[in-house]
């Protein structure tokens, strides 16, 4: 893949094991869909710093999502079916402007109610109940 270097968008949707060291050199990716893959870290995906859309739905396997947190372009995330040991980096991602967390599980998904920027959400309903009334309480 190093050949790959200017590349915009890759998708990997149900590739199987990948290593996330392979997609190192494509720091030019803006789009990246990685769904029902077995990748088991994001380290080298946070170095992707012009990334906006990120696809990580059912990628089980990773647990720490927090080095996303460098990823200031991002505005499109889906991480549904995953089981992030936590989603307190969001707060940082300013860009950030549709998420699914859609069946995630993680011990603090409340904390998504403290999300200004989010225009779209996807997740389970008790999630977006309060996320709808917190958006309408601060508008």
């Amino acid at each position: 893949m190093s050949d790959l270097v200017q590349l915009e968008e890759l998708r990997l949707k149900a590739c199987g094991v990948i290593s996330s060291n392979e997609l190192r050199p494509l720091v030019q990716l803006k789009s990246l869909d990685l769904e029902y893959s077995g990748i088991e870290t994001c380290e080298d995906i946070a170095q992707m710093l012009l990334l906006e859309d990120l696809n990580l739905n059912a990628c089980r396997r990773i647990r720490d999502f927090s080095p996303l947190r460098s990823l200031k372009r991002l505005s499109r995330l889906n991480m549904s079916h995953t089981f992030p040991d936590s989603i307190s980096f969001l707060v940082e991602l300013n860009n950030l402007k549709n998420l699914d967390i859609t069946e995630a599980i993680c011990s603090d998904l409340d904390s998504i109610v403290n999300l200004q920027n989010i225009e779209e959400l996807k997740a389970d309903s008790k999630i977006e109940k309060k996320w709808m009334a917190q958006q309408s309480k601060t508008k």
